[in-house]
């Protein structure tokens, strides 16, 4: 297997946290699980938490200092994020094995070598685009944006990794230095999580082009979710980049359970009250879906956001096996892929596209902000 390494990228948010996390680490080293982790984030954060670096000085731990983007970064940029996971990889052997996580994230880390064997034995990923060496292992994914897939944390091959860090402006040009006011939100959403996990595709699939003219309006930040969510489980246009992202979904990824099964949680408050210490978070490894139905879950079972959250490879397994009873997967998955996969720009089909984007336009309430 190749060798594992643990990559943190971010700010020391939960010191007291990411210390058991440090702890972890050392004994997996120690005990030959893991060959070495990398620390990558600001020199100001370094600086804040010298005490904490300094208790956990190791061989098989490096620091990496990485000064923050500045001339192109916006509200809500993700350059950050990705200049910290670039300053992590390119430290990284090249066949390294990377587990990428933020300090503030609460992990199994003991469950990881485990979890990497399960990734190793996983059938390889698909060749017809070649992308990833192998699959990567993500927690979970967000089912009614398409590629909104949780990137608090990865595990990927070093190479797999290098394809979800990209600098990628669009976004930033479309929302901000252009004079582009129909795409300027109110309240612009990062959408990071589709940009980072749609990148990689979008050479290969023509389809993906359309869809970054609107994806800031399908993800999950925008105004009346629940009015999108109608309006887009009618659309033809809307399925059409469903059936590509579940397609890309398990034909790229491994998903949540059953290949990892403790916790990942975000965590926003840690408390220590005498020997205990306590945190709390949001859960990201949450599933809300029913595996055996497909349309039923969108009509019936998004969170008070509008969200619908898998975490876990048997909802996808059991579309793409055809295996799941309900007929609307096929009708509204499986028999779309290979049109969505094989896309070619039209006339009619930009004609198609634009009455979609005024559509969402009008069920997101944003007619006014975008005219």
């Amino acid at each position: 297997m190749s060798a594992l390494h643990i990559a943190f990228c971010g700010q020391i948010r939960t010191p007291q946290l990411f210390e058991l996390s440090l702890r972890q680490v050392v004994g997996l080293i120690e005990r030959g699980q893991v060959a070495g982790a990398t620390i990558a984030t600001w020199p100001s954060e370094i600086e804040a938490h010298a005490s904490l670096f300094e208790r956990f000085q190791h061989p098989g731990i490096q620091v990496v200092g990485v000064n923050p983007p500045s001339g192109v970064t916006v509200p809500h940029s993700y350059f950050h994020q990705m200049t910290l996971l670039y300053g992590a990889l390119r430290v990284l052997p090249t066949d390294a094995l990377v587990l990428k996580i933020r300090p503030d994230v609460l992990f199994d880390l003991d469950a990881l070598p485990a979890l990497a064997q399960r990734l190793m034995d996983a059938p390889p990923p698909s060749r017809d685009p070649f992308i990833f060496e192998r699959r990567v292992w993500v927690p979970q994914f967000e089912a009614t944006s398409p590629f909104c897939v949780n990137d608090l944390l990865f595990l990927a091959t070093r190479h797999d990794a290098m394809q979800l860090c990209n600098f990628d402006m669009s976004f930033e040009l479309n929302n901000f230095f252009l004079d582009r006011p129909d795409q300027r939100l109110p309240h612009v959403p990062s959408s990071a999580e589709i940009r980072r996990y749609c990148y990689p595709f979008f050479r290969h699939f023509p389809l993906l082009e359309d869809y970054g003219d609107v994806l800031h309006l399908t993800y999950g930040g925008q105004p009346n979710r629940a009015s999108v969510i109608r309006y887009n489980v009618f659309s033809d246009v809307y399925w059409q980049y469903m059936a590509l992202y579940f397609w890309v979904l398990q034909n790229y990824f491994l998903i949540g359970r059953p290949h990892y099964t403790g916790k990942a949680m975000l965590v926003r408050e840690e408390v220590t009250s005498g020997q205990s210490f306590a945190v709390s978070g949001v859960d990201h490894y949450a599933n809300t879906v029913d595996p055996t139905v497909f349309r039923d879950n969108y009509m019936h079972r998004c969170d008070g956001l509008g969200l619908l959250y898998c975490g876990t490879q048997e909802w996808t397994d059991a579309i793409f096996s055809g295996t799941m009873a309900d007929p609307s997967a096929r009708t509204l998955i499986l028999d779309r892929v290979e049109a969505a996969r094989t896309f070619s720009p039209s006339p009619q089909q930009r004609e198609q596209f634009y009455r979609y984007r005024a559509g969402l336009i009008a069920a997101a309430g944003l007619e006014a902000a975008l005219s």
